[in-house]
């Protein structure tokens, strides 16, 4: 049967026999010789190299906590590191210790080289050898039987013969065969199965070697890998020592980077760059570059500070606005509570022309303030009694005189926490419409209709919304960005 042995714990004289006939590649030896590749070198050097590439790259862009980061690079290096390793020994093996990847069959043994580890069945005189399918030999004794699988059709059947040839030399009783040591009997035999004929002589079988090991020992027990596997849970615990001590500060400067990249580099009008020194900040772990983040992001609002200084046309909202962007310049989220209402319909929640007029408001202060990085807007809460929005507008329609174009009055008061119930800055005005005339009073089913009445027309929804806008709009920022179309019901 085959039995595995550590090539390296092999006795002197069937490893220097073994090496002999790798060498040479058969030639010369008395047996049938047939080296083979192994691709497992190439595999562990691309898989190690992926590993190693991948995962590495993977831990420098991660957010994780560096401990976790940590134990993914000690993981990459120790699994790529170890398959780069495995190739390299595996190409710069010493013969010492390798035996290589071959098939070898001499008259009492089949030797099957597995890389550090050999595989060898003796063969007893009463083995039968007979081919086994397309590519293997079948090995049987009184006891037991193995197959042996080989590169090619042509291997199997010259195995095959070869071992009908040895049982003809050896079963000689007359001739110049009769007698002959083991090795010269693997000679002949495979002169026979080379050439189909037998040898002139010995010198012509070619035999380079004068002997072969008749019995195989193993001389040392293998070894059990305990130190290996202590030295690789070793190497892996200074690594992660290692990395867990320097990833704190790559990360806090990859991150800050980041930050940098995102502020130099907007995605868009609504992306300046401010998020990223704000994730940078609200990251407790980042700690060496905090002052400069803090004074980055307070710069990234002097431009829409000083627009806003120098376009709004109402002093009052101006340096309201302008407070309320400065409380901004901070880590905390740039979000700010805004309510519309319309005061001839109150309802909770709005009704979607307020609705529609909050949302147009919104977008616009945040286009003319940098984007929603910058100052972004949520709707003031509505399970929170007493609340107040930190920008509360409410409007009211006008009708217009004998037929005239009415008009809309407005309010707005400006807060700078949503605790306080005292606006630091309060407005109101009048903004005309433009196009249409304002039915206030528009008979439904004998009741008073309002603006939010389904059957007010939309044109006139629209035109009411456009002035708030435009008014509110020029008073506190300045300009009048385009507006968000808005398509009410019956559209």
């Amino acid at each position: 049967m085959l039995l595995t042995y550590d090539y390296s714990q092999l006795d002197p004289a069937t490893k220097a026999y073994l090496r002999d006939v790798r060498a040479m590649k058969g030639h010369g030896a008395p047996g049938m010789f047939f080296g083979v590749g192994s691709s497992r070198p190439i595999w562990a050097m691309l898989f190690g190299v992926f590993i190693l590439g991948f995962f590495l790259w993977i831990a420098s862009t991660s957010t994780k906590a560096p401990w976790a980061v940590a134990a993914l690079q000690t993981a990459a290096i120790l699994m790529g590191g170890w398959l780069i390793l495995y190739a390299f020994r595996r190409w710069l093996a010493n013969t010492e210790n390798f035996a290589g990847w071959f098939f070898y069959f001499d008259p009492v043994h089949a030797y099957i080289g597995e890389g550090e580890s050999i595989r060898i069945a003796a063969l007893p005189a009463d083995t039968e050898i007979t081919p086994n399918g397309a590519t293997a030999v079948q090995f049987m004794t009184q006891h037991d039987g193995f197959s042996v699988a080989l590169p090619t059709r042509s291997a199997a059947t010259s195995v095959a013969d070869y071992y009908a040839s040895v049982d003809w030399v050896m079963g000689r009783q007359e001739g110049p065969w009769v007698g002959i040591p083991l090795v010269e009997v693997g000679g002949v035999a495979k002169y026979l199965t080379e050439e189909d004929a037998e040898p002139p002589s010995m010198q012509d079988c070619g035999l380079r070697l004068d002997s072969l090991p008749e019995e195989v020992t193993s001389v040392r027990k293998p070894k059990s890998g305990i130190f290996g596997y202590l030295a690789v849970i070793g190497i892996g615990a200074v690594l992660f020592g290692l990395f867990s001590a320097v990833n704190p500060d790559l990360q806090d400067d990859r991150n800050f980077e980041n930050a940098k990249e995102k502020a130099a580099h907007p995605e868009d009008a609504d992306h300046k760059g401010a998020q990223g020194f704000r994730d940078y900040l609200l990251n407790p772990r980042n700690t060496k570059h905090r002052v400069d983040a803090t004074n980055l992001l307070a710069a990234l609002y002097d431009e829409p500070i000083g627009k806003v200084k120098l376009s709004a046309t109402d002093p009052t909202l101006r340096d309201g606005m302008v407070a309320l962007l400065e409380s901004l310049r901070g880590p905390d989220s740039p979000a700010v509570s805004i309510e519309v209402t319309d005061k001839t319909n109150p309802s909770n929640p709005p009704g979607p022309m307020a609705a529609g007029l909050r949302s147009m408001i919104s977008d616009g202060i945040s286009k003319a303030c940098g984007g929603k990085e910058m100052i972004g807007f949520v709707e003031k809460p509505r399970d929170v009694p007493g609340a107040t929005a930190l920008i509360d507008i409410k409007y009211t329609p006008v009708a217009g005189q004998f037929g005239q174009p009415g008009s809309v009055d407005w309010w707005v008061e400006l807060r700078l926490k949503p605790e306080d119930e005292k606006p630091f800055a309060t407005q109101k005005g009048r903004a005309p419409v433009i196009r249409s005339l304002i039915p206030i009073q528009i008979p439904n089913f004998g009741g008073t209709a309002t603006t939010e009445d389904p059957l007010l027309p939309s044109a006139v929804s629209n035109d009411i919304t456009d002035a708030v806008y435009r008014d509110v709009m020029m008073k506190i920022v300045g300009t009048v960005p385009e507006k968000a179309k808005v398509v009410w019901e019956g559209d």
